[in-house]
């Protein structure tokens, strides 16, 4: 467990990064429920692609239990993940 102590999601994101010393990195929000297996399909699509990251689709689930996928407006304004520049590496979404 890591503190941070300064606010902010971002702040917090980065000193995990910055902290991490595996193969990968995974990193959910507190108020989202992966789906079973989600892990190792992220990592099988990083090996078998030879992607540098991956992303998954978000459907938003509200307390009454209506769920809601994000429309193609709300995704595109998340942006895209941009390749490094000079890499033979590509992104997926899977």
């Amino acid at each position: 467990m890591l503190y941070e102590p300064t606010p902010g999601l971002s702040t917090g994101r980065n000193r995990v990064v910055c902290a991490a010393r595996g193969q990968y990195i995974a990193i959910t929000d507190p108020d989202i429920a992966p789906e079973p297996g989600w892990l190792q399909t992220f990592v099988d699509a990083i090996e078998e692609e030879k992607v540098f990251a991956v992303g998954g689709c978000t459907t938003v689930q509200y307390p009454g239990g209506q769920t809601v996928a994000l429309t193609k407006a709300l995704r595109e304004y998340h942006g895209a993940v941009e390749q490094p520049k000079n890499s033979s590496q590509k992104s997926l979404m899977v």
